[in-house]
């Protein structure tokens, strides 16, 4: 039978002798690897939350200068035929901006109704002619709900561009 004291010899040269650890080899195509895919999660995160994100993109168009541009554009478009410059308000242009952004996440052709523009032209005209005692009855039957097809095919054909096509087709494979 062993000791106490030979027992505890025993465990001091257990604690006493080191022991030899293997140092761990990390290897170099791992961390590169690692580093690759956090920095592409990063990105495709990023992407995502921005440039893929309906709403943000939303807000940054009508924040932008691109609906000053619009809006200017189509008011002074309709004062070279006599019709007051505040035709097109600053929420109908943000309507215009958000249909034509879900139409295009949608993967569909931009179709904007313009029907609350023609409207308001329409009135606009209606109120001049009367001014003259004139009333629009007396233009042939179906001509304004024409030119309104018109202007929307007009406005839609100039929107419907190949670059906006590459961009609808972009974003759906995104």
């Amino acid at each position: 039978m062993t000791t106490r004291s030979e027992l505890r010899a025993q465990r001091q040269e257990k604690v006493e002798k080191p022991i030899e650890e293997t140092p761990k080899k990390h290897h170099f195509l791992y961390c590169l690897w690692g580093i690759i895919c956090v920095t592409l999660l990063g990105l495709a995160l990023l992407v995502n939350s921005t440039l893929l994100n309906v709403n943000f993109v939303k807000e940054e168009v009508t924040s932008s200068s691109l609906e000053s541009v619009m809006l200017s554009q189509v008011n002074s478009g309709l004062t070279q035929y006599g019709i007051s410059t505040s035709v097109l308000k600053k929420s109908d242009t943000d309507k215009l901006i958000n249909q034509a952004i879900e139409q295009i996440y949608a993967g569909e052709k931009i179709n904007l109704d313009l029907s609350s523009v023609v409207n308001i032209v329409n009135s606009y005209v209606n109120y001049n002619f009367a001014q003259y005692g004139l009333s629009t009855s007396m233009l042939p039957a179906g001509s304004s709900s024409a030119i309104a097809g018109n202007i929307n095919s007009m406005v839609n054909i100039q929107l419907n561009t190949p670059e906006v096509a590459q961009l609808i087709n972009g974003i759906k494979m995104a």
